[in-house]
Formats: C-alpha cells, structure tokens, sequence
C-alpha cells in the first residue's frame, strides 16, 4: 500500500504508524526465507532487505522529511526501529549488537543518511527541470495577479492572505534548493558518494564521543566500506553468522553470555582456566582443543582475512560450544 498518510496537525504520526505497520509485515516475510542458521545467503538476504523492505519503509520521504529535523522525526524514529530488526535478520545477530556496527558490517546506510540523499536527489532532480521552472513560474504570475488586485482594492484582507501564501511558498522552495545545492558542494555529487562521506563523518564523531559497546568487538574499527561484506560473500548462512558475531563480540561464548546475565552462566571464565571464553580464545588460546592456525596468529588478521573466515566459521561451529549452531553443524559438515 503506496501514499502518504497525514494527520490534523500534520506531525506525520499517522504515516509513522503506518509506515511501521508496513515495515514489520515486510520484515515478516523476510524472516519466512532467511534465519540466523538457514536460508538465503548473507549477500542475498541483504540485497532482498535493500530491493524490497527499505524502499516501503522509506517511502514518501520527499514529502514527511524536513532535513535537519531528522532527529525528531517519528517517521524517522519509527523506521529506524525496522531498519535495525531487519539488518538483524540479514546479518544473523544478536539483539544486543549496536545499530552502528551493523549497519557498518552490513554495508546498510543509517536510514534517515538514505532518506536525506532521496530529499536532495528530489529537489535537484525537480527544480532542475522544466517542471519546476514552470511551478516557480506560475507562483510568481500569480503573485502578480494577487498585487493588481489589492492596488484595485478588491478583497484586500483575503488578496493579502493569499500574496503571502504565495510568498511563503517561493520562500520554502529557495531554502530547499539551497540546501539542496549546500549539500552537494560539502557531500560531493554523486549521491552514493554523499551518502558515504555523511556516514563516515557521523561514524567518525560517534567514535570519538565513545558510546554503548564501542570497545568490545572489531566492527567498531575502521570506516563503513565495501570491502566489509566481501568476508561475508562466500559463506553459507550459518557461516556468515557466526564469523558476524565472532567479529562484533555477541556470540554464544560464556565471556557475552555473562555479560547478557544468562542465568546459567555465572563465569565469563573458559572451562580450560586459560581466560575469558570468547571467539579468539577459543580459537587461538583455549587448552581444551588444539589449535589448528600457525603459533603467532593474530585473532584481527584471520578475522579480516576473506581466505581465512571459512576456516574460522567451521571452527567456532564445529567446537560444540554454541548450541545455536549445532543442527547447521550437522547438515553442513556431516
């Protein structure tokens, strides 16, 4: 279902209700073909999020969003809300991962980043073609009309209200071309380069004010790429969750589990004494199984390495210490 929906005090509430009613049956269905264990690959279950989900979610963006209202918008919160469960399903994360670092590992822009570049790709794409000369235009001759009619003194209040409704809108159409203008000298042309330069700025000013889980995992490393989901390309969906979680730090092990309170973990401890039970412990360190990577190897190195996650996805899900993954054990390594 298409269009805009409004309210009495066009606050756009009506249309974040909506908008959240469409996203979650969307999400719905996109969890019916793709599971943290099962179904379609990490490649094409983000591709279905980005072909078919955000598109509805974000619809109407060139009418509910006023740029550098954003943050307060409720169509903005609302999708928000959808873009973060449905790049969970995508990447086959836990709920406690932050939006930032999936959205980087998934290669995904921040929602509202997408909807501002949809707003000025709009603005140019309109006011830059004859159809917006002719709506400026027309708004100017009418103006005219509008001042002979008040010098003739007909209707003066009524042909006043309507000159500055005129006004207003002229008015409201320069301030979104400028910004529209603005945004591109400062962001570049192109829109997938403005889209990349604004979230690497925010990326890079949220790194440095700190914030919840940005000391825990290597996602939060490094810029938002390309390159981030080339590790994921080649694996089969149980494979590319878990070397996912293993690289953000919410994975199955007892170092996460306790820090999530699990009732029945009440030591972040490995079972070999040797540390904490995380991904590179169990890899590199624990002395419960032998390591099978060369003495020295470094947990970020063969974490980065596109070779070098098919070997780590089959470890950590052949090590019988994640039940999450023990039926994809069976079905993918038997």
């Amino acid at each position: 279902m298409l269009g805009v929906w409004l309210d009495p005090k066009l606050s756009w509430r009506a249309h974040a209700k909506v908008a959240l009613k469409k996203g979650s049956a969307a999400l719905s269905a996109l969890g019916r073909v793709v599971a943290s264990t099962w179904g379609a690959s990490f490649s094409r279950a983000r591709l279905l999020y980005c072909a078919t989900v955000r598109p509805a979610i974000s619809y109407g963006a060139t009418a509910w969003l006023e740029p550098g209202k954003e943050g307060s918008s409720p169509v903005i919160k609302a999708i928000s809300k959808l873009q973060s469960k449905g790049l969970r399903l995508v990447a086959g994360a836990y709920r406690a991962t932050p939006i930032k670092e999936l959205e980087k590992e998934t290669f995904v822009p921040p929602i509202d980043i997408y909807c501002k570049e949809i707003w000025a790709r709009h603005i140019r794409r309109t006011y830059a073609s004859p159809v917006g000369s002719y709506i400026q235009e027309q708004c100017r001759a009418i103006g005219s009309r509008l001042g002979r009619k008040k010098r003739q003194g007909r209707g003066r209040g009524r042909v006043q209200g309507q000159r500055q409704t005129v006004a207003a809108t002229l008015t409201v159409d320069q301030e979104r071309l400028a910004w529209a203008e603005k945004r591109e000298q400062d962001l570049g042309e192109g829109s997938k380069k403005a889209t990349r330069t604004e979230w690497c700025r925010r990326w890079v000013q949220g790194k440095r004010g700190g914030g919840r889980g940005w000391h825990v995992s290597l996602a939060k490393d490094g810029q938002p790429r390309p390159k981030n989901i080339t590790l994921y390309s080649k694996l089969k969906k149980a494979e590319s969750s878990v070397v996912f979680q293993a690289r953000t730090g919410r994975i199955g092990l007892r170092h996460f589990l306790a820090k999530a309170r699990v009732p029945e973990i009440s030591s972040p401890e490995c079972s070999c004494g040797g540390g904490l039970e995380t991904a590179e412990h169990v890899l590199l360190h624990c002395w419960n199984r032998p390591s099978s990577w060369p003495r020295g190897a470094r947990f970020r190195k063969i974490m980065e390495a596109p070779e070098c996650v098919g070997k780590v996805a089959r470890e950590l899900i052949q090590c019988g210490r994640l039940g999450q993954f023990s039926l994809a054990n069976k079905l993918l390594y038997s």
